[in-house]
């Protein structure tokens, strides 16, 4: 009798869920929107594993160019803005008498004047920094997590680099060379003994004048090719097959669907 009262529940039941569309034996679908299992271990590998060392020094590189570039741009902005001030204030520290203090302020005034000529390329070159190195920080983070707008951002920006260094430079030299006649002539009255007698300085002072633009054209000509050479390397990398496949199998984690269990 209860096997007959089993059936007979059964029968009943199941012709309540076919009259209100239920399924008793039905399991639950899962959620595709809610129900994502943290737990689950991705199928993309990691973003430092799938990064190449080359790609990674790149971006480091040009994250540490960036943030020199941008202190560097604020404190030329400075010079322009009040350099010939700040060296009227300090320019005559130093000097042992009257003759050598208004040499030394003669050959800053002349400088200052010299100077002018150039700030309207100085203050454009300026402004042009500041603008690439903080697009060379941020693209060199962005390009280090594996997001394409980064790696095409970075190229751009050491494209527009290759150009600024080249025309930076062609600025700086004009500037020493335009300078480099008063340093000459006041360097060796700087030189003179207490009294304003001549103590063998004058050869020295133009020797050490010479010398200084000498290695400020060394040093400047060296240090914007070896940037040079990172932006072309860095140029060429970045548009390697392999390493742009990198970024195509990349996909922006906040557009990336969830994973369902």
């Amino acid at each position: 009798m209860d096997r007959h009262r089993s059936k007979s529940d059964f029968r009943r039941l199941t012709g309540l869920s076919q009259k209100t569309g239920c399924t008793v034996t039905e399991t639950p679908q899962s959620n595709p929107f809610t129900d994502v299992n943290p737990y689950r271990p991705s199928e993309m590998p990691d973003v430092a594993t799938r990064r190449t060392g080359g790609l990674t020094a790149i971006c480091i590189i040009a994250v540490v160019l960036g943030v020199l570039g941008t202190l560097s741009a604020a404190a030329k902005g400075f010079n322009v803005l009040f350099g010939a001030q700040v060296q009227q204030t300090i320019g005559s520290i130093g000097a042992v008498n009257e003759a050598q203090r208004q040499a030394q302020q003669d050959m800053n005034n002349a400088m200052a004047a010299e100077m002018k000529r150039f700030r309207l390329a100085n203050s454009i070159l300026c402004v042009a920094q500041l603008g690439l190195c903080i697009g060379l920080l941020v693209a060199g983070l962005r390009t280090l997590g594996l997001k394409a707008s980064g790696r095409q951002l970075l190229v751009w920006i050491c494209v527009s680099l290759l150009v600024y260094e080249i025309g930076q430079f062609v600025v700086f030299a004009f500037q020493q060379l335009s300078i480099a006649p008063i340093m000459e002539l006041y360097m060796p009255k700087m030189m003179k003994g207490p009294d304003g007698e001549d103590i063998g300085g004058e050869k020295f002072g133009k020797v050490i004048a010479r010398m200084s633009i000498v290695v400020g054209m060394v040093t400047q000509c060296a240090w914007t090719l070896i940037k040079l050479v990172f932006y072309a390397v860095a140029i060429r990398y970045l548009r390697k097959r392999n390493v742009v496949a990198l970024f195509e199998t990349s996909p922006d984690p906040a557009f990336a669907p969830p994973e369902v269990t």
